[in-house]
């Protein structure tokens, strides 16, 4: 019951805040990125507050200052190559401990990036679409469902047992059909974007969601922790909740672009 309430509230005020307008949902998202922080740089041991300063900078000039495609473009690269990293190093694992620079900077990109361009995906149409980022909630949330399912009801092929003992191959599969099932239905209703594009999103968000997901139980497995934090009763953290999308936001929002760039 506890779970469900706080499930319940969380999905409400988010939705609420999308629909509201840009800026609660800008200023909503913004919030939830300094709770992100905060639960990576306990688990990650990172005592400088550097990281909260260059965050806070960040996303007021990208809010604020009329800034143009290098500064866009510069920021997009630099976090995806952090962000491939990260995702590079789930197979291919390394006992170097990092000092406080690159523990900062993993974390402003990591973290910072990923909301950067969570906002920044509400408006990769050209003007602010609740539409468009609602779809993609429903996205990850129906993928966390039915690989849930899925793989609770037909699991047997363990993904990445070294990182997450309870993940399936078949939930894994199972997350992805559903959601591009669910796709293809928010095209119907969503004409914001054309169903290629949709499916194309869901593809992305599915696949580098469930990356991100990886990326952030290995450092929690590192840490010997279960759980980002407890601010969500039943849930754990925010960082729990907003692992996937930090991954996913990115890549999506590049995408996006290329595949404007080519229909144009």
């Amino acid at each position: 019951m506890q779970r469900i309430i706080t499930g319940s509230v969380y999905v409400g005020l988010l939705l609420l805040c999308i629909f509201w307008g840009f800026e609660t949902y800008a200023g909503l998202i913004f919030i939830f990125g300094l709770a992100c922080l905060y639960e990576l740089k306990k688990i990650i041991k990172l005592k400088s507050p550097l990281v909260y300063l260059l965050y806070i900078g960040l996303c007021a000039y990208f809010y604020w200052m009329p800034y143009g495609d290098y500064e866009l473009w510069g920021m997009l690269g630099l976090t995806l190559l952090i962000q491939s990293q990260l995702i590079f190093s789930l197979f291919n694992p390394s006992a170097k401990r990092l000092n406080t620079l690159k523990k900062t900077g993993l974390s402003f990109f990591y973290v910072g990036g990923g909301i950067l361009f969570l906002i920044l995906l509400s408006r990769v149409t050209g003007e602010y679409s609740p539409e468009l980022i609602t779809g993609v909630m429903f996205l990850m949330w129906t993928n966390d469902s039915f690989a849930y399912l899925v793989g609770r009801r037909f699991g047997k092929h363990k993904w990445v047992p070294q990182i997450s003992p309870k993940k399936s191959g078949e939930g894994y599969i199972g997350g992805l059909v559903f959601s591009l099932l669910m796709a293809w239905g928010i095209s119907i209703y969503v004409p914001v974007l054309t169903l290629t594009e949709w499916l194309f999103l869901a593809l992305v968000v599915i696949v580098f969601g469930n990356l991100g997901d990886l990326v952030e139980s290995s450092f929690k497995r590192k840490a010997g922790v279960k759980d980002s934090g407890d601010l969500l009763p039943g849930h754990g953290g925010l960082l729990d909740r907003l692992d996937s999308l930090l991954i996913a936001a990115p890549f999506a929002f590049l995408m996006l672009h290329l595949l404007h760039y080519v229909s144009s």
